[in-house]
């Protein structure tokens, strides 16, 4: 069996899933939703939606194609052209809600549909350097919802069953955690009535737990599964664990990678040429972009969204890498 998941499914997760399932179709392929996490990123202040890389995100949306990305950006011709930074996500005070708690959390759908709303907008502009309209406008009302309520319609949007999708939560307030009879209570989260996160104090009584980040990777291990990603940041971090606890598993892993081209057509061409004309006409010097562009095409190409592939088409051109470490 292969697990796949995300806290965004749409910043490329559902892509993922689509690749998976066409590579191995007699495989059983199952998404979730990774709804155990804190739904926005806890750095204090009002709940609000920020712009720009960090290193952790919850519920967040790539704009695809940005000229900004996390190595990389060309600040001067985005901010000229009005266009968005590569990442925005949620962030608020520290909490101990849960996505899964935030389902029918109006505020937390608000800022879902505006972020996704934005980068809808964002693709629209994508496609005047196209010189098209979009291949897709996203239904009146589709984002207005919790987040796995809009993974489910987007992914019926890829002609998916998006019913597939689950919540891990509930998955395993559903069946019972193997690796709970080895690792000790600071590997897990309680979750309380109200769907909310905390510190667990025992694992011999009757409250679910859900297990936390590394040890999440090691409990899918011990079902036996694979578990499919783009890349896993912690893999060190689970290697540890994994030989403190239990050694001789194997983790089996298949990363899943694109390759998101554009026949006969450039999307940054007209965005950069908007740029050198403005300088040409001001009577300025036209910079270099040859340090800079080339990183922000390779990070792209590599990572294409939901929206950005059904509003803006292209060859996603997907590969498969199975590992076992």
């Amino acid at each position: 069996m292969i697990m796949l998941g995300d806290q965004s499914p749409w910043t490329g997760g559902l892509l993922r899933w689509l690749a998976v399932k066409r590579f191995y179709p007699k495989e059983k392929v199952l998404y979730f939703l990774h709804d155990g996490d804190a739904p926005w990123m806890q750095r204090g202040g009002s709940l609000k939606i920020s712009h720009g890389w960090v290193k952790y995100w919850s519920i967040a949306s790539r704009n695809a194609l940005a000229l900004d990305v996390p190595d990389s950006a060309l600040h001067n011709v985005r901010e000229s052209i009005k266009g968005p930074k590569g990442l925005s996500y949620i962030a608020g005070p520290k909490t101990t809600q849960t996505i899964f708690s935030t389902e029918h959390d109006k505020s937390v759908q608000g800022f879902i549909s505006q972020l996704l709303d934005d980068e809808c907008r964002w693709y629209s502009r994508i496609a005047e350097s196209f010189d098209v309209r979009p291949a897709y406008t996203a239904k009146e009302g589709l984002f207005n919802a919790g987040p796995l309520e809009v993974s489910r319609r987007l992914a019926g949007e890829m002609n998916m069953d998006g019913k597939e999708i689950n919540s891990v939560v509930e998955l395993f307030l559903q069946e019972p955690l193997l690796i709970k009879k080895v690792l000790p209570t600071p590997y897990f989260w309680s979750i309380g009535k109200d769907g909310c996160r905390y510190p667990c104090t025992s694992l011999s009584g009757s409250d679910p737990v859900t297990p936390k980040a590394a040890a999440l990777v090691l409990e899918f291990a011990a079902r036996g599964h694979t578990l499919g990603c783009t890349s896993l940041g912690y893999l060190s971090e689970v290697i540890e664990l994994r030989d403190k606890y239990f050694r001789g598993m194997k983790l089996k892993l298949l990363y899943v990678k694109f390759n998101w081209t554009f026949t006969g057509v450039d999307p940054y061409e007209k965005l950069l040429s908007e740029f050198c004309s403005r300088k040409k006409l001001r009577g300025e010097p036209i910079p270099s972009f040859d340090d800079a562009l080339p990183v922000i095409q390779n990070y792209w190409r590599g990572r294409p969204t939901v929206l950005g592939w059904l509003h803006l088409g292209g060859e996603l051109s997907p590969s498969c890498e199975e590992i076992e470490v």
